[in-house]
């Protein structure tokens, strides 16, 4: 017992020399020695862990420590015991960096050897920084849909404009054929709709603001009832109820 509490007031010997230098530092700061035993932490890196006392007792283990910081961890069941070992894996082989995902943060972990054989960790918060950077893939993502949009849009604004006209010579020639002309207008009108959704594709491919319009509701659900049947095929009955 007297040499545990000796080397406990060896620890927070050290301590109380390292504790005002790194307490107003923005990063979490952990230092733990050649035994792997917690000798200081700052105020960021208890934050960081949850701020419970129990889980940064001086002279504790790391791997009590990282046990007891496991509550604040994202995951749970086989994923947290994965992350548990994950974050003990890379304390134990430092040079290390490891993202440690907590459940209102994403901090990054680097860990150094000391000269002393102990171990320093440094946590940065960088939830925000990932933020931007999810926001920033998505919106990469969406530039390159945009322009394959508008691609597609292009050619087959290109292929509407053959059938238009090709119907226009047809109706032209076909009045005295009732039957002709019925199926005509039904190419040209079915030939319309796709003009107007290729004009939609543009102008999202363009990033230009649609223009608002008012629109019945039934007319529009019953102008798809052709275009969800052919989607879901024969074997699926449609009914569909508008007030």
């Amino acid at each position: 017992i007297t040499a545990e509490v000796e080397a406990r007031q060896r620890l927070e010997s050290i301590a109380d020399r390292y504790l005002t230098a790194i307490d107003n530092m923005s990063d979490g700061v952990a230092f733990w020695d050649a035994d792997d035993r917690l000798v200081i932490c700052n105020q960021r890196y208890r934050e960081f862990g949850g701020n419970h006392d129990h889980m940064f007792q001086i002279g504790m283990t790391f791997d009590e420590h990282i046990r007891a910081a496991s509550v604040n961890f994202l995951a749970q069941g086989k994923a947290l015991e994965t992350a548990v070992q994950t974050r003990i894996s890379g304390h134990q082989n430092p040079p290390s960096e490891i993202e440690v995902k907590r459940k209102n943060r994403t901090l990054s972990v680097r860990e150094r050897r000391t000269p002393d054989g102990g171990t320093i960790s440094i946590s940065t918060d960088v939830t925000q920084q990932r933020l931007i950077e999810g926001q920033l893939r998505q919106a990469q993502k969406m530039e390159a849909l945009g322009h394959l949009t508008g691609g597609i849009a292009h050619d087959f604004n290109n292929l509407l404009a053959v059938i238009f006209g090709n119907l226009e010579l047809l109706e032209s020639r076909a009045r005295d054929y009732p039957d002709l002309t019925r199926f005509i207008e039904r190419g040209l009108a079915a030939a319309e709709r796709g003009a107007r959704l290729t004009h939609r594709l543009l102008s999202f491919s363009r990033k230009q603001a649609l223009e608002a319009k008012s629109a019945t509701l039934d007319h529009l659900i019953n102008g798809m009832r052709d275009l969800v049947r052919r989607a879901l095929g024969e074997t699926i009955n449609i009914e569909i109820i508008v007030d």
